[in-house]
Formats: structure tokens, C-alpha cells, sequence
């Protein structure tokens, strides 16, 4: 598993019927597949879509957010550089 990290931002008024909805899932997936950890402001429509394709192609995925206590499936280790 990569140790990169992207993180996705976006709107919460995306309609799961939608095509934006759709297009954030295979995003997400897309993400998931190139071995990238994934992460979102943790709210629903994009944000949601993105966790939900990345989840379906088999990644463990955080939410992050300041009105929700954030939910965190996977630890994301610290790069050594950072220490």
C-alpha cells in the first residue's frame, strides 16, 4: 500500500442517482486501484461517492470532518521524513 495520501473535498448536494454521484465513484475506485489512500471532508454526495468507490475496490478509506467526529478505518503511517 502506497503512502500516498489525496484527499477530496466537494459538495454534499450530489443526488446518488446523478451522474456527478457516479463519476465521483469511479474516482474513488480509480483512486483506490492505482494504490492511493483516500481521504474526505467525510460528509455525503461527492465526498460520499468518492469513499464508497474507493470502499468497493477494496481500500479502507478516513473521514474526516468538523461537525462529525471524524471516522478513521485505517491508521496512515507518518513518513519518516516528517519525523
Amino acid at each position: 500500500m502506497s503512502d500516498t495520501l489525496v484527499t477530496v473535498f466537494g459538495g454534499g448536494r450530489v443526488a446518488k442517482d446523478g451522474q456527478l454521484y457516479r463519476e465521483c465513484q469511479t474516482l474513488g475506485a480509480l483512486l483506490a486501484q492505482a494504490d492511493f489512500l483516500v481521504a474526505t471532508g467525510g460528509y455525503y454526495g461527492s465526498m460520499e461517492a468518492v469513499l464508497q468507490g474507493a470502499a468497493e475496490a477494496g481500500l479502507s478509506s478516513t473521514r474526516l470532518g468538523p461537525s462529525r467526529p471524524p471516522v478513521l478505518n485505517r491508521r496512515i503511517p507518518r513518513s519518516p521524513a516528517a519525523a
